[in-house]
């Protein structure tokens, strides 16, 4: 599918035009500012839309621009309308040859058939060599490069923070320093604080019964003087005196009885386990912090380990799809981000052999409409005009050209204040 007939009132720098391409090369010749470009850009414009118009399609002073495109098979015809506010709006409609329209929206139809309408073969070889990569891997089939991209940078910052957090637990755990020996086991400071009041509470109720003994032992001295002194004072007392004697007696004969007292309970020792509790704690805990530290490094380094495995092999299928790919031109080759001819990087091809290259490439992007649009033609000498006819006559393509010399030796449509001669407006 080709231009049979391009028609253009009012877009950008022209007033009107109207070309019948009779050969693959469409030569359209002028001098600056008279609008040879705005030619190419209302092709693209007409087909793709408001975003490829730019914002200032209808030319300066009117209201509306329209533009026809004739593929053949299909009529396109597309207007801008440039509103007070300053916003564009557009109309499209798309029939074909005998006027029927078409299944589905008109820009689903158009989007469904066109390539890269915006691709110039001549800027291709002055391009950045990301950039050129980036062209041509729209011709990769079966590889998302897009996907891939995005996954490779997701794993890159992934596996960039897991080796930042592994040169943090690093450096956190060194910064930790262990006493020798192994790691103690953690002091229950409950279990010492129960033990030291379970001792304080027995060694209380023996200070008790120590006492209540005293006490009974100082009962008997005081009992026997006065037993001593009712004695003394009267023989009527004699009898009380015997009743003392005999709880004397029975108090004797308790404390006979009674078993020996233990032995108190040594406190100094709990105390000190006790004082000794929170540094063999800290040990534990610096212990359990170091190895939480460790563990974290060791699962970071993992990780960070799977990504790079990850995107080893996300770079590998890339290169696989690459090299399964057959490129528009011999030699073109597509590695490790960079566009070569023959194993050199592109820019050390020869002039010839970029605009060659450049052709072959726009073609492939567009495969359907196949026209091919080539701004600022001026540098092509008359030879390497003539190869890039041939080129579009030998694949069935039809290549726009602008220059502003008029020595192509081939047809050419002159535009001069924004109109070709003879030109009629757009239907």
């Amino acid at each position: 599918m080709k231009i049979v007939e391009l028609k253009v009132e009012n877009f950008k720098k022209l007033r009107v035009a109207a070309i019948r391409p009779a050969d693959p090369l469409v030569v359209i010749s002028g001098d600056n500012g008279q609008g040879k470009s705005s030619a190419l850009k209302a092709i693209v414009a007409a087909l793709k839309g408001v975003a490829a118009a730019g914002p200032v399609p209808v030319r300066q002073g009117e209201e509306e621009c329209r533009i026809k495109v004739d593929l053949g098979e299909l009529v396109v015809r597309r207007s801008f309308k440039a509103g007070k506010d300053g916003e564009v709006t557009t109309k499209l409609t798309v029939t074909q040859a005998d006027g029927a329209k078409p299944p589905g929206t008109p820009q689903a139809i158009l989007n469904a058939l066109l390539g890269d309408l915006s691709f110039d073969p001549l800027a291709f070889g002055r391009w950045k060599p990301q950039d050129q990569f980036d062209a041509l891997r729209a011709l990769v089939e079966n590889f998302d490069f897009a996907a891939h991209d995005a996954a490779q940078k997701a794993d890159y910052e992934a596996r960039t923070n897991f080796n930042r957090l592994a040169k943090e637990h690093a450096a956190a755990a060194e910064k930790i320093a262990l006493p020798d020996g192994p790691k103690p086991a953690p002091v229950v400071l409950a279990d010492v604080l129960a033990e030291l009041d379970a001792a304080q509470q027995h060694n209380a109720e023996l200070d008790a019964r120590v006492k209540r003994r005293a006490d009974a032992q100082a009962a008997i001295v005081q009992k026997g003087v006065e037993a001593q002194k009712m004695r003394d004072e009267a023989a009527a007392l004699l009898a009380e005196a015997d009743g003392v004697d005999e709880e004397i007696e029975k108090l004797e004969l308790k404390l006979a009885q009674a078993p020996a007292l233990p032995a108190p309970t040594d406190l100094a020792p709990i105390r000190q386990r006790l004082n000794d509790a929170e540094a063999i704690n800290a040990t534990v805990r610096a212990h359990d912090e170091r190895a939480r530290h460790e563990h974290q490094v060791a699962v970071a380094e993992k990780a960070s380990a799977e990504l790079t495995a990850a995107m080893k092999a996300r770079e590998e299928a890339k290169r696989a799809a690459t090299a399964a790919t057959k490129l528009p031109v011999d030699g073109l080759d597509l590695a490790d981000g960079v566009v070569t001819f023959n194993g050199l990087p592109l820019a050390e091809a020869g002039t010839a052999e970029r605009i060659r290259i450049g052709m072959a490439v726009g073609m492939s992007l567009n495969p359907k409409v196949k026209v091919v649009l080539c701004d600022e033609g001026s540098e092509l000498d008359p030879q390497s005009l003539q190869m890039v006819a041939d080129m579009a006559a030998e694949r069935g393509y039809q290549v726009w050209v602008t220059r502003c010399s008029h020595d192509s030796g081939m047809p050419e449509v002159e535009i001069v204040d924004g109109a070709v001669a003879g030109a009629e407006a757009a239907e």
